[in-house]
């Protein structure tokens, strides 16, 4: 008995030796060093081009060219980038899928805001920040499909307190054009007298050294529109600065300039409803670019679409379809 015990424990070593030597080699496939990988370092923007060029540069150059490289890189090294099931997808567009919240006020819970948006879409991600006179709030959705449903929330009450709901672009402002000592600070000076700044955002100098350009958002709409007075004036002799709202649509072509005025949103619909029912419903209106109708995970109308025409009178002739049954 002794014997056999013994060749037994000498099998089970053996068998242990073996899976280890497995592991490590699994180990070594699929763990490749770090200092393999190359850096993709995107090219800094001509300092006089356009506004809109800058603008898509400073918010999506630098990411864009690391998911390019994360996409070209071998099998062994994306296996060590494993994204868990339940992180957002790569591509984020926090321009157009976030709201801003204001009117807040402190010990005010992440929960409060969740609830208030919960039917509007999946919630992202929620940020309150203090202020020294203000409590405000960005609410991110994973789908910018949620930011129309978010916006009806404007002057609901939360705990009995009335709040503001807007889009988060329409309170900041892209400033440009400004001499290349200009410091945080006096934008800040400037910049404050218009009302109360809720951040300043510049570009990393890691991938342009020189800033000439930076994101200047408030807590309200209607301040930023009073600051872009500031447009044109010259901080020096022959160097007028530049000053704009943020808007995600200057970046696309100039046929969609105006897609705003010419799509309408259409909410309350039954889950059973269908494209084609709503291009014979509004297509008294006009001619019609596109229907879009959002689907839940069932294939259901999630309640609420998008009604794209070719001409902006006919978006307004669709409007007095409002209460339709």
């Amino acid at each position: 008995m002794t014997q056999d015990f013994a060749k037994k424990a000498a099998q089970a070593a053996a068998q242990s030796q073996v899976q280890a030597v497995e592991a490590q080699q699994f180990l070594d496939a699929v763990v490749a060093p770090q200092n393999t990988e190359s850096a993709a370092i995107p090219s800094a923007a001509s300092e006089q081009g356009s506004a809109m060029a800058l603008d898509e540069q400073a918010i999506s150059g630098p990411s864009h060219q690391k998911r390019k490289a994360d996409e070209e890189e071998p099998l062994e090294q994306s296996a060590k980038r494993a994204r868990p099931d339940n992180e957002g997808p790569l591509k984020r567009d926090r321009e157009n899928a976030t709201v801003f919240v204001t009117g807040l006020w402190e010990g005010l819970e992440d929960d409060e805001l969740k609830r208030l948006f919960k039917d509007c879409g999946v919630v992202r991600e929620v940020k309150i920040t203090k202020l020294p006179n203000d409590v405000v709030a960005t609410v991110e959705f994973v789908d910018r499909e949620s930011v129309p449903a978010a916006l009806t929330k404007d002057k609901k009450r939360i705990q009995g307190n009335e709040v503001s709901v807007f889009l988060a672009w329409r309170s900041t402002l892209y400033v440009t054009n400004f001499p290349e000592k200009t410091e945080d600070s006096f934008i800040r000076d400037l910049f404050g007298t218009y009302g109360t700044i809720f951040d300043v955002r510049w570009p990393s100098k890691k991938f342009k050294a020189t800033r000439r350009f930076c994101y200047v958002q408030y807590i309200a709409p209607d301040v930023a529109q009073a600051a872009l007075e500031l447009n044109g004036r010259e901080l020096e002799p022959g160097m007028a600065m530049n000053v704009y709202i943020s808007n995600p649509q200057r970046k696309k072509e100039r046929t969609d300039a105006n897609v705003e005025q010419r799509e309408v949103y259409i909410a309350g619909l039954a889950k059973s409803t269908t494209q084609k029912e709503l291009e014979e419903l509004f297509g008294e209106c006009g001619p019609i670019k596109g229907v879009r109708v959002p689907l839940d995970d069932k294939g259901k109308a999630k309640g609420f679409a998008f009604v794209e025409f070719e001409h902006e009178t006919s978006a307004l002739a669709a409007l007095q379809l409002n209460n339709r049954e």
